[in-house]
């Protein structure tokens, strides 16, 4: 059993780094933004604070890639409603345990199609959701509550979840959604997890070059209108509010959106987690990579004797 483990937590380490996709230049418009919030921000901050959550909370519908037509043909798309909008999402039947994928930030289920064939040829039922205002489903905007009760809708509707796969966002959505439920899930893979919301906000604050004061008071809008802390919402603090019996940790070392720093706090705050450093692998295509979706079907295996 512990060679097992340590075969499964053996570094992943690409040979030759893929190119990531620059960022290119900021839209014209940002300029103005940043101008707006320095200027107007220290005048009026807590107004300001107001419409920069509300940007903050609107994703753009970037990620548009679909599986193979083998993949897709095996599916079935269903709907539920969460919040009174139409959440999509894609369900792989198979006789054995249910593992939910999870997207992260501008991208979508499909997202995580890597997946799919590795949990299905070991005989999981695989469902992929859509968060709300994200892929094929409805809305403009989102934040971490409105995504998790999203998941615990979805949850209802398909049956009984015993895996949940998440990467970035999504993954910091059902940390939260198993905090704040205790929702019982036998293992949770969190795939280039941000740890803290505090250090988000303050990213986010930093690329539109809002002010302290401003930032200030994001922070205490974030807490009366969606009843978080931005310092207390640290997923290697959750270990006690989650009923999760293993989580594994995937994230790669040279992440350059979300430093690896956040994988190593979350796996020394909770007893149940372990890690699989990965190299050269980046912040999305660390999804598609074989040897972690193979390595992540393999924690999940032993859940298929029980």
């Amino acid at each position: 059993m512990e060679t097992l483990v340590n075969d499964l937590l053996t570094p992943i380490v690409l040979e030759r780094a893929p190119k990531q996709r620059k960022m290119g230049k900021p839209p014209w418009f940002m300029g103005l933004f940043r101008v707006y919030f320095q200027v107007v921000g220290r005048i009026i901050p807590r107004i300001v604070a107001r419409q920069a959550i509300a940007l903050f909370g609107k994703p753009q519908r970037r990620y548009k890639r679909l599986p193979s037509k083998s993949i897709m043909d095996k599916s079935k798309k269903f709907q539920v409603v969460s919040d009174s909008l139409q959440i999509t999402g894609h369900l792989w039947d198979n006789s054995g345990p249910t593992v939910l994928l999870v997207h992260g930030w501008e991208t979508g289920g499909l997202h995580l199609s890597g997946f799919v064939e590795p949990l299905w040829s070991l005989g999981f039922r695989i469902v992929a959701m859509d968060g709300p205002a994200h892929g094929e489903s409805e809305g403009i905007r989102t934040n971490l509550p409105h995504f998790a009760r999203a998941i615990v809708q979805v949850m209802d509707k398909i049956g009984p979840v015993h895996h949940i796969i998440a990467h970035s966002f999504g993954g910091a959505a059902s940390s939260y959604m198993a905090a704040t439920t205790g929702i019982k899930l036998n293992k949770l893979v969190l795939i280039s997890v941000p740890n803290k919301l505090v250090r988000i906000v303050g990213d986010f604050a930093q690329y539109l070059r809002i002010p302290a004061i401003v930032e200030r008071k994001m922070h205490q809008v974030i807490l009366e209108v969606f009843q978080i802390d931005p310092y207390e919402m640290d997923i290697s603090k959750l270990g006690d509010q989650m009923n999760v019996d293993e989580i594994l940790v995937v994230h790669d070392k040279g992440d350059q959106i979300v430093p690896f720093y956040n994988a190593l706090e979350i796996t020394h705050g909770l007893d149940q987690a372990c890690i699989l450093p990965c190299e050269n692998l980046g912040h999305n295509s660390i999804l598609k990579n074989p040897q972690v979706t193979t390595r992540v079907a393999q924690f999940l295996k032993d859940d298929l004797k029980r």
